[in-house]
């Protein structure tokens, strides 16, 4: 799979280098990727409203999730909240932080 949808937590990890910041990095050189930012129209809004009903994760993260769907893309996370997802898309998982239990 070439396309990857990036959430918030991975993209922090990027940002404040931290654990698991070697992988985002190696994601097709993120630098240099062209990177799109989806605008959250209502379509989008209804089809995360769905997501985090089917998948009881919070609403910011079904964002996310039901975009990785509709693009059929991988989706990269920090966030362990989509652990119950993993049957309907392909996750990879930023490594937890150590002492942390969510991330």
């Amino acid at each position: 799979m070439s396309s990857y949808v990036l959430d918030a937590s991975a993209l922090l990890r990027y940002v404040d280098r931290e654990l698991g910041f070697d992988r985002m990095a190696t994601i097709s050189k993120l630098r240099a990727l062209p990177v799109t930012i989806v605008a959250a129209d209502a379509d989008q809004a209804e089809q995360s409203g769905i997501f985090q009903h089917n998948f009881k994760v919070p609403y910011a993260d079904a964002f996310a999730g039901s975009l990785a769907i509709g693009e059929e893309a991988a989706l990269v996370t920090a966030d362990f909240d989509f652990t119950g997802v993993a049957r309907a898309i392909q996750i990879e998982f930023l490594p937890r932080k150590k002492g942390k239990t969510n991330q």
